[in-house]
């Protein structure tokens, strides 16, 4: 999950890990058997940059991957810190 600039970092970490663990929690409840993980990245990773309180729709936004093993760190997932469901 990614939010946008407007707020605190750590809550905006809070909230973007929130939407991340509501896909992984639909995956889980809908019969998706494998391990699942979920991480929230907050303001990193912007889809659209901006400055710091920037109310940015495109910013706000959950993504999922399907993969065999943890996906490497890029613009997208600028960060290792994935927590199991």
């Amino acid at each position: 999950g990614y939010t946008d600039t407007v707020g605190p970092a750590d809550g905006n970490i809070a909230l973007s890990r929130a939407r991340a663990k509501a896909i992984a929690s639909w995956f889980a409840q809908n019969g998706f058997t494998y391990p699942i993980y979920f991480q929230g990245f907050g303001e990193q990773g912007l889809a659209v940059p901006t400055p710091d309180n920037t109310n940015e729709a495109a910013n706000r936004r959950a993504a999922y991957i399907v993969a065999a093993e943890v996906p490497p760190t890029s613009r997208a997932i600028p960060s290792q810190t994935w927590k199991a469901l």
